[in-house]
């Protein structure tokens, strides 16, 4: 069986089980303590480099990220091919990509925010 949070208001609340026999005799769990959470995931989007751009050497690499109140992004972290070479912790989130390193291929970027969660944004083709 699959519970939808979403139907539980944000917070603290507890979850049991209840057990039940051919005999109708019931037994219930103790309790698991859980804080729902149904904040928006914070978004990332890639600003440079610009789709199909051709890179080389030391590159700027900035993006945009943001969070649904009361939450806030701490650190978007840039990848290339699923590796991260660097994470910014301030807006405007930038970093230099140095190619030379890692050569050529696609990246990406996401953002963490204080609730924990994070997503991974549309990657940037280069090439």
């Amino acid at each position: 069986m699959n519970w939808s949070s979403t139907t539980a208001t944000n917070g603290a609340h507890t979850v049991t089980a209840r057990a039940v026999d051919n005999a109708g005799n019931t037994a219930t769990s103790t309790g698991s303590p859980i804080t729902v959470d149904n904040s928006a995931l914070p978004t990332a989007s890639m600003t440079t480099p610009a789709a199909n751009a051709t890179v080389a050497g030391n590159v700027a690499v900035t993006a945009t990220a943001g969070a649904s109140a009361p939450n806030t992004v701490t650190q978007v972290d840039f990848f290339f091919d699923n590796q991260r070479f660097a994470t910014d912790n301030t807006s405007p989130y930038s970093a230099t990509w140095n190619t030379l390193d890692t050569g050529f291929g696609g990246d990406g970027v996401d953002d963490v925010g204080d609730g924990g969660a994070f997503v991974v944004g549309e990657p940037v083709e280069v090439g």
